[in-house]
């Protein structure tokens, strides 16, 4: 799909571009350019050096989310 071009943020020269993505895509990533949220997640919790015990309850719950944006679980709209 074409990348589509946002109007640019006031001074600055960067480009605001955007497309249409999946949940799955969002969530898990796309291509070499966007990591997905749930990457970004887990380097958050790297860089604020996360307890153990933390990082397992949200890692059940980011697989969770992970499964349900990728078709592995159903959720309640496929029925």
């Amino acid at each position: 799909k074409q990348r589509r071009t946002a109007p640019f943020a006031p001074g600055s020269n960067e480009e605001n571009s955007y497309e249409e993505m999946t949940m799955s895509e969002i969530m898990c990533g796309k291509g070499d350019y966007f990591p997905g949220l749930i990457t970004l997640v887990h380097a958050y919790l790297d860089y604020i050096n996360c307890d153990t015990i933390t990082r397992e309850r949200l890692n059940t719950y980011l697989d969770f989310i992970e499964k349900r944006s990728t078709g592995e679980l159903v959720t309640t709209a496929t029925w």
